[in-house]
């Protein structure tokens, strides 16, 4: 890389999957996790770091409900492949976000920041942490405190799908948004 880099590790460590040697990863590129080819979702969910395992057991569980569910590790808050976040937008009802990071000025920010280039903004929910002073205590109390449980995070993209369901005709005209 030329010029500065950001490496973040989680105090639990990776999971046991390492890159073969010398495979090269496209930068800005997400990584599809899902075996269907990308298209039409109900919610696609774009996770980050420590929350991509997480993120694929909230959509095993959206599937089981009914939900055409894809899900993308994100890999890096930027650059952002744009071709494939217009594509996102044009496809999906619902755009998820999770990551172990502040709301504010990661993942989820980029995202929006791209959306509005491109002009194409779908609803975005955006979880994370939160921006004000924080807890400390034990990952999987810090987690639960900021909703990103699998049952919590499965919870809020219910409520927020059926909030979108509430108020489709607002949303096909492109007056709600709703990113929190």
């Amino acid at each position: 890389f030329q010029g500065p880099v950001y490496l973040r590790f989680g105090a639990r460590g990776g999971e046991d999957e390492f890159l073969e040697k010398h495979q090269e990863v496209a930068l800005g590129q997400f990584e599809p996790l899902t075996q269907q080819e990308f298209q039409k979702a109900d919610v696609t969910i774009i996770a980050l770091g420590q929350l991509v395992g997480p993120g694929m057991e909230v959509a095993a569980e959206l599937e089981k409900r009914g939900y055409r569910t894809f899900v993308f590790n994100a890999r890096f808050v930027k650059p952002l492949d744009r071709e494939m976040v217009a594509r996102i937008a044009q496809e999906s009802r619902l755009v998820v976000t999770l990551e172990e990071h502040s709301r504010v000025g990661g993942l989820g920010d980029n995202l929006l920041r791209v959306f509005q280039e491109i002009r194409n903004i779908p609803p975005l929910l955006k979880l994370g942490a939160p921006s004000n002073f924080g807890f400390s205590g034990e990952r999987g109390f810090l987690l639960r405190k900021c909703g990103l449980e699998v049952s919590l995070i499965v919870k809020r993209v219910m409520e927020e799908m059926e909030n979108l369901e509430r108020h489709k005709d607002f949303f096909k005209r492109g007056l709600l948004s709703c990113e929190r």
